[in-house]
């Protein structure tokens, strides 16, 4: 069943002019991943919030409901956990890509401890497992 919602929802997308660009199995039972993309600046959060949408619709249909939690089952499942990947046209070029990643990965490190103490960690559970997950990022001591 898990196919065929899939491609149901990709469908949907395609026709409501959501930005899909792929789809895959995850590593969990009845996991799936979509990807929303190349979009331009905030339009990306347009595009899959749709898609969201979408899939809750379509799931409906086939009389299951959806998930996002980024952990789904306790333990250290690698892939299993929501992560959003960002890139600009520069960085996907061959001759200079390496070269635009150390900046904005550098950029991003001097941002994410303070943008991390700004979020409500104790009454958010779902973002600190993913904060604790050490598969998909690099884990942050959030005990501090």
């Amino acid at each position: 069943m898990g196919r065929d919602i899939l491609e149901a929802h990709y469908r949907a997308c395609l026709y409501a002019g959501v930005e899909i660009c792929g789809t895959n199995a995850e590593v969990m039972p009845s996991q799936w991943e979509f990807q929303i993309g190349p979009c331009v600046g905030v339009n990306a959060g347009d595009h899959i919030w749709m898609a969201r949408f979408l899939l809750h619709r379509v799931a409906e249909d086939f009389g299951v409901v959806v998930s996002f939690d980024p952990k789904p089952m306790p333990g250290n499942w690698n892939g299993s956990g929501a992560h959003t990947n960002f890139s600009t046209k520069a960085m996907r070029r061959p001759d200079i890509g390496l070269k635009c990643l150390a900046p904005a990965v550098t950029e991003s490190q001097d941002k994410s401890s303070g943008t991390l103490m700004n979020h409500n960690l104790s009454a958010d559970a779902d973002f600190k497992v993913f904060l604790l997950a050490f598969c998909e990022i690099s884990p942050k001591d959030i005990s501090k």
